[in-house]
């Protein structure tokens, strides 16, 4: 049997703050559930959830680190270089930075681009 993600809910500590910035990263998606502490989006066949509290009203605080136990980073796939080449200009032109300028070698032996939402959570776009 193989497991496929339904879905990712990402803690942040401001929804307000960080809905834009994913929306400008996940571009074709609908907002498919929205409150003012929670929004999610999905494709079709993936979805997304930024929550900024827990169920009893608790904001969450922090900033996120890839030096702690829990999420490190997660990443989108492309499968071709000129996609991932169209994803680096495109994260420029909306402004967000990318580490180490874009495109860059994942240490690994494979390529992408690496670049952080609102609250430091490290995010890729990997090819391959």
């Amino acid at each position: 049997m193989i497991l496929h993600f339904a879905h990712i809910v990402l803690n942040v500590t401001d929804v307000g703050r960080s809905r834009p910035f994913y929306e400008k990263v996940l571009r074709d998606v609908q907002v498919i559930d929205e409150s003012e502490h929670h929004v999610g989006f999905s494709n079709g066949q993936f979805s997304m959830w930024l929550v900024d509290e827990d169920t009893q009203g608790n904001r969450y605080l922090g900033v996120a680190t890839d030096k702690a136990v829990g999420l490190h980073h997660f990443a989108w796939k492309v499968e071709t270089m000129d996609e991932l080449k169209t994803w680096e200009i495109y994260l420029r032109e909306q402004g967000i930075e990318m580490q180490k300028g874009g495109i860059t070698d994942d240490d690994f032996g494979g390529e992408g681009i690496f670049f952080r939402d609102p609250d430091n959570i490290r995010l890729e776009i990997h090819l391959g």
